[in-house]
């Protein structure tokens, strides 16, 4: 499977880790079909809304960059920022 992930720009503090989002909802079957969100203008503002919505309106900083990631690298994530890495499902937001 496949996820987009939203890096936010590092806080001044070099020990806390960089914020970042993963969206675990939806999910794709191949890279080709994640990154087409990406450019889609109704899955950004589906992602758009989702992030504002997660963070009260304020995000953690900046967007660095959106990308998408396949379920080993997210599996690496989740064990080494448990705390830190939030996803969550847009869909209901539909």
């Amino acid at each position: 499977m496949w996820y987009v992930i939203v890096f936010f720009m590092a806080t001044a503090n070099p020990i806390d880790p960089q914020p970042l989002f993963v969206f675990t909802n939806p999910s794709f079957s191949t890279e080709a079909l994640c990154r087409g969100t990406l450019t889609h203008k109704p899955s950004i503002m589906m992602y758009t809304q989702k992030l504002m919505q997660v963070y009260n309106g304020e995000l953690p900083g900046k967007i660095r960059g959106v990308n998408c990631i396949n379920e080993e690298m997210k599996q690496e994530l989740d064990a080494i920022n448990k705390n830190q890495t939030l996803g969550t499902s847009i869909w209901n937001l539909l």
